[in-house]
């Protein structure tokens, strides 16, 4: 007996695609929303909600502005005395696979990286009240 139908997964020959001949599910490429965002500087992407996502070299171009500008611990205080152990840090968390990422300036800090790292994936400023209501020292400060 002849299989008549196509699988899931398979191309058809008519079409060379997954989701026609009665096979396009709720997820295929048409139906589902796009995230939107257009391109506000080089590496930098503006999202309808908001948010911006900048590349790598984007980022290290932000932190290198943010050391020219100041460059203290937004936590501590000190003033940072080498480049390698300076972080550039989010005051809200990116979230689980980065889904509310914002890297605009205005949510992004310089941090020593150990205290970057001790704060994990917290929003920062409950890690900053946290360790101070908790009479700890910083990392950096250790």
């Amino acid at each position: 007996m002849l299989n008549l139908r196509l699988k899931k997964n398979e191309r058809c020959p008519l079409h060379g695609r997954k989701d026609c001949c009665g096979r396009g599910g709720i997820n295929t490429r048409s139906q589902r929303q796009s995230r939107r965002y257009i391109l506000i500087a080089p590496g930098v992407r503006r999202y309808d909600d908001g948010r911006e996502a900048r590349s790598d070299a984007a980022l290290k171009q932000l932190k290198d502005k943010k050391l020219r500008t100041d460059p203290t611990c937004y936590a501590c205080g000190q003033q940072f005395s080498d480049y390698r152990e300076v972080e550039l840090a989010h005051i809200e968390s990116k979230g689980l696979g980065s889904w509310k990422r914002d890297d605009s300036e205005k949510n992004t800090v310089l941090l020593h990286m150990v205290t970057n790292r001790d704060c994990g994936s917290q929003n920062l400023d409950e890690y900053i009240a946290r360790m101070k209501a908790e009479g700890k020292k910083f990392p950096c400060e250790v």
